[in-house]
């Protein structure tokens, strides 16, 4: 093949013109029919001529030579075709290709563009009439051959299926990654789907991509045209201003975008103007009204438009009219509102006319819903109607008219109505009345004593009688009155002027337990009464009245008393009127009360102690305030005095004597260096110096000895007395208690009650039957050195059972069975120690017996019998015609059995001794019955199958 000169040639390929490089060779055998067979985005294959089962050498490069070469590859012989992938969209390149056996063969050039791709959606946004979209330019190339800017054109539309020819259409040049298209001239609320593209160097376009599938433009605010304004409802007509039909309209009387309250209403966009009416407004009121439209998408907001700052409604037909209260020369006439506002009050428009076509009339303008005319022609017809202004001075329209006819003039007035009083002050009472009549020429105010409090003039409706006193009593009834007579009197009502507030309270006297407080009761007459109260806090929350109404104190001064030593406290006072209303409190005072102090008796009740008492003069008290806030009391006679508690207890104080008290309701502790003669309920004893403790009881009284001192006393016992004398005694061995019921002896005695310390001795013990001889083999008793002795001056013995009670500690025991201690009773006339019934209690650990006779007694311990061979029963025979109750068995082994039968062999009881071999027998059989005078048999069991009989008797 001939060599052609190495110049520049240039081919036409298929719509591009192709240079070769000028030191590149070009051979009489080129590559023959290069074409491309495939264009995309990312791809180029090539096709051309095979000459001869050839091989071809194929060069892509981004520019047209082979300074930037891609890809370089050799085809196989015989093949014709190659292609390159993953290539840049939008980008120029140039294949090269020549045989390849031939180096001198030169290469054949071919040159294009691959498509764009389709552009993405970064972001966009809608508004009523555009939207803008920001699209990203993607993987296509936007530089040209050398760094040149090429033409990468990217498009929006609102078609569809790659229509981007319409007039919602935009697109620009992407000179950058992001590149911002508007479309304007949308509708607003309409909803659109958006594509978008790209277009290449050589015109070619990328296939459309739907970016947005469904938005929807905001809606438009709407537009005021008009308004209409009525009285309860006001039409507003709205201009669509470009919505489409069917865009939802809402309009309020709410504010700042508010909708939901009750004057609104919603509709939707029916034309060009829209008309909404809102209505159950009320008459005579200024309102606002907003507006705004609602968008059909979410996206769509609410835009609120002000319709007008402010408009008043019409006034309505003012309601029905009736009359009331006719007379003869007025009358009063009313009519409802119909909605019409109080507040700023309506102004009505009356029309009164004696013709029933209004052609003559008179006018009357009155803010109020009633009126009356008065000086009106007796016994004619009156017709009547009412119309409203509204605010902007249009008057509403009439209300139906009606009509009636005063009264004839020659009547007498009508009693005035509702009578009452309306104010009290301290020196006035004011009445109010209705006034019932049209004719009267005055009222008269008229006394219990039909006297005249006052004459006042007509139409007069309240009267004030003044001058009064406080708490004075006032009774009134009125009357009307004219030249034809007078009305029936009202029924008369009485009330009291209010008493005056007390003021100026101030301290009289300030003690312990007790303050006086004096007051200005300002002119207040003796009828008026007091209330004090008290407080600790300032009458915060602690407020007690120790002075209420109920106590009906009139003075002006009073004490209070109970209070609490060392405690401060607050005062105020007020008065009340016999109608039972109080005034304002007095000013406030406050104080300590004291926690000593001293007082000088004067034969008057004191109660500075925590009781009562009386003390005769010549006594000084100093009052003291213990730590349990109990009260202590001080007592110095400058001479013989007495002194009388509340709780009953007399005291005769030596002169020169000092005596301290601690005293309350029931009980009394005295401690004195001198004998204090002391008196209670027919009880009269000296206390020897020391200190002794009274308790006092509705049934007993009670004294406890001082235990340091000798434990003996006297008592002077009444025949009166009431209550049971319980004294109690201190010894080192235990405590005795002596109970001394109440008429117990024939006539007043003196009785001694003392400790014993020595004892008769135990020679034997004998059985109380008279008469026997000492048995053999007695029970044992043991002494325990726990005694007292009883006695009177005038050795009377008692009618009835003595109580006494040993109470013993453990150690005044040691080594005896509690179960066998007993109390016994010193019989002088044999000089035996005799048992007496006992009672033993192991909780308190005491022991009580009964005795009916005066002796020494002492506590023992009795031990139980060894066998039931010597018993001892008394008394036998049991007389109970003399007043004897029980028979006592003893000197029997413990819980021997003891069954007494009758002579017929009739079981009557069967008993068991207790643990000293004792037990008492009350004559009664199984079911509690009192046996009859018989002789009975006894059989004793003991021990051991021992048995031993013997008989009883018992005389009713």
């Amino acid at each position: 093949m001939k060599k052609l000169n190495s110049i520049l040639f240039y081919f036409l390929v298929g719509m591009t013109l192709l240079a070769l490089p000028s030191n590149q060779k070009l051979y009489a055998e080129p590559v023959d029919n290069l074409r491309h067979t495939l264009i995309s985005s990312d791809t180029l294959t090539l096709q051309w001529q095979n000459q001869g089962g050839k091989s071809y050498v194929v060069v892509l490069s981004s520019v047209p030579g082979f300074s930037t070469v891609i890809s370089s590859k050799t085809s196989g012989k015989n093949q014709h075709t190659t292609s390159f992938y993953e290539l840049q969209p939008n980008t120029s390149y140039t294949t090269f290709v020549k045989v390849s056996v031939d180096p001198d063969s030169n290469y054949v050039a071919l040159s294009t563009y691959t498509y764009p791709v389709s552009p993405g959606l970064t972001e966009f946004q809608i508004f009523t009439t555009s939207a803008s979209f920001n699209l990203h330019s993607g993987l296509n190339n936007l530089l040209g051959i050398s760094g040149s800017a090429t033409s990468l054109t990217l498009d929006i539309s609102t078609g569809n299926s790659e229509d981007f020819n319409i007039s919602l259409s935009s697109s620009g040049k992407a000179i950058a990654t992001n590149t911002t298209l508007v479309l304007s001239e949308l509708i607003p609320n309409t909803n659109y789907a958006f594509q978008a593209r790209a277009t290449g160097f050589t015109n070619f376009s990328s296939s459309a991509t739907t970016v947005i599938t469904s938005t929807t433009t905001l809606a438009q605010p709407p537009t005021l045209t008009g308004f209409k304004v009525f009285s309860t409802s006001i039409s507003i007509i709205l201009g669509n201003n470009s919505n489409p039909i069917g865009t939802t309209l809402m309009v309020s009387t709410g504010s700042d975008g508010n909708y939901n309250v009750n004057h609104s209403l919603i509709s939707s966009v029916s034309g060009e103007n829209t008309t909404l009416t809102i209505s159950d407004l009320s008459p005579q009121t200024a309102y606002s009204f907003q507006a705004a439209v609602l968008g059909s998408a979410e996206n769509a907001s609410t835009q609120t438009i002000s319709v007008t700052d402010s408009t008043t409604t019409y006034a309505a037909v003012p309601g029905t009219n009736f009359f009331n209260n006719v007379y003869s020369t007025s009358f009063t006439v009313s009519w409802g509102t119909n909605g019409n506002p109080l507040i700023p009050p309506t102004t009505y428009e009356l029309y009164i006319s004696t013709a029933n076509d209004f052609s003559s009339f008179l006018t009357h303008l009155t803010t109020s819903t009633q009126n009356t005319f008065i000086g009106l022609i007796p016994n004619t017809a009156y017709f009547f109607k009412t119309a409203a202004f509204s605010k902007n001075g249009e008057l509403s329209g009439f209300n139906p008219e009606i009509s009636t006819i005063t009264s004839p003039s020659n009547l007498t007035p009508a009693g005035p109505g509702n009578f009452k009083v309306t104010a009290i002050g301290i020196s006035s009472i004011t009445f109010s009345w209705s006034d019932n009549s049209e004719n009267e020429e005055q009222f008269r105010i008229l006394n219990s004593t039909n006297g005249f409090y006052a004459t006042l003039p007509a139409n007069t409706t309240s009267f004030s009688l003044t001058g009064l006193s406080p708490n004075q009593f006032i009774q009134a009834r009125i009357s009307a009155f004219n030249s034809m007579g007078s009305s029936t009197n009202t029924v008369a009502i009485s009330s009291h002027t209010l008493a005056a507030p007390p003021d100026n309270l101030i301290l009289i006297n300030v003690r312990r337990k007790k303050i006086t407080l004096s007051w200005n009761s300002n002119s207040n007459p003796s009828t008026v009464i007091y209330e004090i109260s008290q407080s600790k806090d300032n009458f915060s929350s602690q407020i007690s009245t120790p002075i209420s109404f109920s106590l009906l104190s009139s003075t002006s001064s009073a004490s209070v008393s109970n209070l609490t030593p060392g405690g401060t406290y607050y005062f105020r006072v007020r008065a009340q009127n016999n109608d039972g209303t109080a005034t304002s409190f007095s000013n406030i005072i406050s104080t300590q009360t004291l926690l000593t102090e001293t007082i000088i008796t004067s034969n008057e009740s004191d109660d500075s102690g925590d009781i009562s008492l009386t003390a005769d003069p010549g006594i000084t008290i100093t009052n003291n305030t213990l730590a349990d806030g109990r009260t202590e009391q001080i007592f110095v006679a400058t001479q013989s005095a007495r002194v009388s508690y509340s709780n009953g207890i007399q005291l005769q104080l030596p002169m020169g004597s000092k005596t301290t008290i601690i005293a309350s309701k029931n009980s009394l502790q005295i401690t004195s260096t001198q004998t204090i003669p002391m008196e209670h309920d027919g009880i009269n004893m000296d206390l020897p110096s020391g200190s002794h403790i009274f308790q006092i009881s509705l049934n007993s009284f009670t004294l406890d000895l001082d235990p340091s001192i000798p434990q003996i006393t006297k008592a002077t016992l009444s025949t009166e007395r009431t209550k049971t004398l319980l004294i109690g005694l201190e010894l080192p061995q235990g405590k005795l208690k002596t109970s001394i019921p109440p008429n117990i002896m024939k006539e007043n005695v003196e009785m001694e009650i003392k400790a014993l310390d020595q004892f008769p001795p135990i020679t034997s013990f004998a059985s109380p039957l008279f008469g026997q001889s000492l048995l053999k083999a007695p029970s044992t008793l043991k002494a325990l050195g726990i005694g007292l002795e009883l006695n009177t001056n005038k050795n009377i013995q008692p009618s009835q059972p003595i109580e006494i009670t040993f109470q013993y500690r453990s150690q005044d025991i040691t080594g005896t069975d509690p179960e066998t201690l007993v109390i016994t009773r010193y019989e002088d006339s044999v000089q035996r120690w005799l048992t007496i019934p006992s009672v033993i209690n192991h909780s308190s650990q005491t022991v009580t017996g009964t005795a009916k006779h005066l002796s020494k007694f002492q506590l023992m311990a009795l031990a139980p019998s060894t066998d039931i061979d010597h018993p001892q029963v008394y008394p036998n025979p049991l007389r109970l015609h003399k007043g004897q109750t029980e028979m006592t068995f003893t000197n029997l082994t413990a819980h021997s059995t003891i069954k007494i039968y009758t002579y017929a062999g009739e079981l009557v009881r069967e008993l068991k001794t207790d643990s000293t071999g004792t037990i008492r027998w009350d004559a009664k059989n199984s079911y509690g019955e009192k046996v009859g005078s018989d002789i009975y048999i006894v059989l004793i069991e003991g021990i051991g199958n021992a048995r031993k009989k013997m008989k009883i008797a018992v005389e009713k």
